[in-house]
Protein backbone atom coordinates (compact mmCIF):
# COMPACT_ATOMS: atom_id res chain seq x y z
CA UNK A 1 0.00 0.00 0.00
CA UNK A 2 1.07 3.37 -0.88
CA UNK A 3 2.30 5.73 2.32
CA UNK A 4 -0.40 8.09 3.38
CA UNK A 5 -0.44 11.64 2.29
CA UNK A 6 0.64 14.53 5.11
CA UNK A 7 -1.76 15.73 6.68
CA UNK A 8 -2.38 19.53 5.44
CA UNK A 9 -0.91 22.22 7.75
CA UNK A 10 -3.52 24.50 9.06
CA UNK A 11 -4.56 27.70 7.91
CA UNK A 12 -2.90 30.49 9.23
CA UNK A 13 -4.73 33.98 10.01
CA UNK A 14 -3.62 36.53 6.95
CA UNK A 15 -1.31 38.66 7.96
CA UNK A 16 -2.20 42.28 8.02
CA UNK A 17 -1.25 44.07 4.74
CA UNK A 18 -1.36 47.61 4.45
CA UNK A 19 -4.04 48.67 2.57
CA UNK A 20 -3.19 50.28 -0.73
CA UNK A 21 -3.04 53.92 -1.53
CA UNK A 22 -6.75 54.79 -3.34
CA UNK A 23 -6.04 56.25 -6.72
CA UNK A 24 -7.91 59.77 -6.64
CA UNK A 25 -7.72 62.48 -8.75
CA UNK A 26 -5.22 65.63 -8.50
CA UNK A 27 -8.54 67.79 -7.09
CA UNK A 28 -8.57 65.07 -4.07
CA UNK A 29 -4.99 64.96 -3.77
CA UNK A 30 -4.56 68.85 -3.24
CA UNK A 31 -7.94 68.97 -1.04
CA UNK A 32 -6.12 66.37 1.07
CA UNK A 33 -2.71 67.99 1.21
CA UNK A 34 -4.48 71.28 1.90
CA UNK A 35 -7.19 70.02 4.74
CA UNK A 36 -3.46 68.53 6.20
CA UNK A 37 -1.47 71.57 5.81
CA UNK A 38 -3.95 73.73 7.50
CA UNK A 39 -3.93 71.87 10.56
CA UNK A 40 -0.30 72.55 11.64
CA UNK A 41 0.75 75.55 13.21
CA UNK A 42 1.87 78.80 11.13
CA UNK A 43 5.79 79.21 10.72
CA UNK A 44 5.95 82.66 8.68
CA UNK A 45 7.50 82.96 5.48
CA UNK A 46 11.06 81.76 4.83
CA UNK A 47 13.00 83.23 1.77
CA UNK A 48 15.58 81.55 0.34
CA UNK A 49 18.03 84.11 1.41
CA UNK A 50 17.63 82.49 4.55
CA UNK A 51 15.76 85.19 6.23
CA UNK A 52 12.31 86.46 6.88
CA UNK A 53 9.95 88.47 5.02
CA UNK A 54 10.25 91.71 7.35
CA UNK A 55 14.51 91.80 7.42
CA UNK A 56 14.46 91.25 3.53
CA UNK A 57 11.41 94.14 3.78
CA UNK A 58 13.69 96.38 6.27
CA UNK A 59 16.79 95.79 3.72
CA UNK A 60 15.01 96.94 0.36
CA UNK A 61 13.77 100.19 2.61
CA UNK A 62 15.42 102.96 -0.36
CA UNK A 63 13.97 105.78 1.99
CA UNK A 64 16.93 108.32 0.68
CA UNK A 65 17.23 108.27 -2.72
CA UNK A 66 17.30 111.26 -4.44
CA UNK A 67 16.16 112.53 -7.65
CA UNK A 68 18.54 114.19 -9.65
CA UNK A 69 17.51 118.10 -10.06
CA UNK A 70 18.91 118.22 -13.69
CA UNK A 71 17.40 114.79 -15.79
CA UNK A 72 15.15 113.26 -12.68
CA UNK A 73 17.26 110.04 -12.29
CA UNK A 74 16.93 108.44 -8.88
CA UNK A 75 19.86 107.94 -7.60
CA UNK A 76 21.38 105.70 -4.26
CA UNK A 77 21.46 108.31 -1.24
CA UNK A 78 25.30 107.38 -1.05
CA UNK A 79 26.08 109.01 -3.89
CA UNK A 80 27.25 112.85 -4.25
CA UNK A 81 26.93 112.65 -8.37
CA UNK A 82 24.04 111.84 -10.42
CA UNK A 83 24.71 108.11 -12.04
CA UNK A 84 23.30 109.42 -15.69
CA UNK A 85 24.81 113.42 -16.04
CA UNK A 86 27.30 113.80 -13.36
CA UNK A 87 25.58 116.64 -11.94
CA UNK A 88 26.30 117.02 -7.98
CA UNK A 89 23.69 116.57 -5.77
CA UNK A 90 22.12 119.00 -3.77
CA UNK A 91 21.81 119.27 -0.06
CA UNK A 92 19.26 120.62 2.27
CA UNK A 93 20.60 120.09 5.47
CA UNK A 94 24.93 119.73 6.88
CA UNK A 95 26.13 116.09 7.53
CA UNK A 96 23.83 114.44 4.79
CA UNK A 97 26.64 113.27 2.32
CA UNK A 98 28.34 110.14 2.68
CA UNK A 99 30.83 109.88 -0.61
CA UNK A 100 30.84 106.56 -1.65
CA UNK A 101 29.97 106.92 -5.35
CA UNK A 102 32.01 108.97 -7.36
Amino acid sequence: APPAPPPPEPARAPSPQPEPPKKTGRAAFFASLHAAESEKAPVGTFHATGKFKEELEAENDRSGDWACTKCHYTNFKECLTCARCRSLRRFEGRNQASGYCQ
